[in-house]
């Protein structure tokens, strides 16, 4: 047998996750200031490499920075809250989880802007952005709970999307040392007002849950 007859071997495809995790664990510890060729060296690949799956380094800062895992895993636990408890602790549950998240990802995002990085469109990053995400997750909760009969509310993603807005609100002051109340004290009445439960109604476990 020639060597031309021999099977070249198949070229080594290097998954995301590996330049990602490469990637965070440099980001940690230097900062956004790591350098890419250190970043490709920790992955095991060319810088070349990154740059095609990454068009800039804010782009793999962001996106890096992301717990995609869990994130995912709180979207499988609202997906699979309607119909289980009342609908007001579900949704305290869900918002105190996303808090969380923001908590975490919203001073990274500060710290890049005020690094003098422009930061890249939403558009063009390979994952949609996380209010994005959370919103339509909590959006269609709110159809399952509405489909269910123990929520009634005219504009489901609307609300959710306006929900979320409201709790980055809290996490922008809170960087800026300007939060009206404690973090659970916020979320709940937030979910309150969304859920248009008056004073005397917050303490009943209802099957029903009314939008005035």
């Amino acid at each position: 047998m020639s060597d031309c007859s021999l099977t070249m071997p198949r070229p080594v495809t290097i998954d995301d996750k590996v330049i990602l995790k490469a990637a965070r664990e440099m980001f940690l510890l230097h900062g956004f200031k790591a350098q890419s060729a250190l970043i490709a060296k920790q992955a095991g690949v060319s810088e070349g490499t990154i740059f095609k799956r990454f068009k800039t380094k804010a782009q793999l800062f962001l996106t890096s920075m992301r717990d995609y895992e869990e994130e995912q895993k709180w979207i499988d636990d609202l997906s699979e809250a309607p119909g289980t408890n009342t609908v007001r602790e579900n949704l305290i549950a869900a918002a105190t989880r996303i808090m969380e998240q923001m908590e975490v990802a919203i001073p990274r995002m500060l710290s890049l802007r005020a690094s003098g990085v422009p930061m890249p469109n939403p558009a063009k990053m390979p994952h949609r952005p996380p209010p994005i995400v959370q919103g339509e997750a909590l959006g269609n909760y709110f159809m399952e709970e509405i489909n269910l009969g123990r929520l009634t509310m005219a504009e489901p993603m609307i609300q959710a999307h306006m929900l979320i807005g409201s709790m980055i609100h809290f996490v922008m002051g809170l960087q800026m040392g300007m939060t009206p109340c404690h973090r659970m004290r916020y979320i709940e009445t937030l979910v309150d007002l969304h859920l248009g439960l008056s004073g005397a109604s917050k303490t009943e476990s209802t099957d029903s849950l009314v939008n005035g």
